[in-house]
């Protein structure tokens, strides 16, 4: 019965405590047994409760949900990072652009759209059925905010010529990309969500208002075209990822 089922496709789940279950819990995908069974079915077993009740594999079920879907959620954030920084440090060495950020503007960039939603994100519970595309849809968010963020920052090399203003507009646009990633990801929002992108817009906010003291004496104050130029991405920005957002 386990083999008629794996090939007509299916993942097929075993259950047993028995000698004469060893082979169809060997040949299950998963399969599991209970606490007084034998030691021969335990021994080829995947998972072994501690106890004989069988209601607590739904709570396993849940957890694994949980740290699965939630471990997609946390992935896509840390390689869109990555993804930025290879290809920008490509580019750099081929066109000679100099590195859009300073350190510690990157290191706010990463707290506030990477770290802290990274360590409240991975706390939420979660009970949906887990993607059978886990890999392809971490890879297609972290490509495309990557891919986002190193768009805006060669566009803003090209157009804006002051340093000082340069770094400031790509430190707003790496924020913005990534608190809409955060909220990509997050999706479909909860009051636990929106209290956590509430704080971190708040957090983004100081951000900005930090840099010119980051700056220092690079720091220029930004003009009435280059305001608009920074809203017109910031809401191409978030349009993208609204339209590449994961349907359900």
């Amino acid at each position: 019965m386990v083999t008629v089922l794996q090939k007509a496709g299916k993942t097929v789940a075993m259950s047993g405590d028995g000698v004469n279950d060893v082979l169809a819990l060997k040949k299950a995908d998963i399969s599991f047994a209970m606490n007084g069974a034998t030691s021969a079915a335990k021994s080829v077993s995947n998972i072994v409760f501690l106890t004989d009740d069988f209601a607590v594999f739904y709570d396993i079920l849940m957890e694994g949900r949980r740290v699965i879907n939630n471990i997609q959620k946390v992935a896509s954030l840390f390689l869109t990072k990555t993804f930025f920084s290879i290809v920008f440090a490509i580019l750099s060495v081929i066109f000679g652009l100099e590195f859009a950020f300073i350190p510690i503007q990157f290191t706010i960039i990463s707290a506030i759209t990477i770290g802290i939603p990274s360590f409240f994100l991975t706390f939420e519970s979660n009970k949906e059925k887990v993607s059978t595309h886990f890999m392809r849809d971490i890879l297609t968010n972290a490509t495309i905010g990557g891919g986002i963020l190193v768009t805006s920052v060669l566009l803003t090399n090209f157009f804006i010529t002051v340093p000082g203003q340069v770094k400031f507009i790509c430190f707003l646009l790496a924020l913005i990309n990534g608190l809409c990633l955060v909220a990509k990801v997050s999706l479909p929002l909860n009051r636990y969500k929106l209290v956590l992108l509430t704080f971190l817009s708040l957090a983004a906010l100081l951000g900005a208002l930090a840099n010119t003291f980051i700056l220092q004496g690079a720091f220029v104050p930004l003009e009435t075209n280059q305001v608009i130029y920074t809203a017109i991405l910031a809401v191409v920005i978030g349009s993208l990822h609204y339209l590449t957002r994961r349907k359900s």
